[in-house]
């Protein structure tokens, strides 16, 4: 089973399919959207 914050997240994406193309855009140290994930590392490819 999910952890609820897991769940959050997919139903978000399923809901807004574009949320991931602009996290993929975040910078290094930058949050995710309103998220309080934050970008450790980016792996440009």
């Amino acid at each position: 089973m999910l952890h609820s914050a897991g769940h959050h997240l997919l139903k978000q994406l399923d809901q807004q399919p574009t949320v991931l193309a602009k996290w993929a855009e975040t910078c290094g140290g930058a949050a995710l959207g309103v998220t309080r994930v934050v970008v450790t590392e980016r792996h440009d490819g």
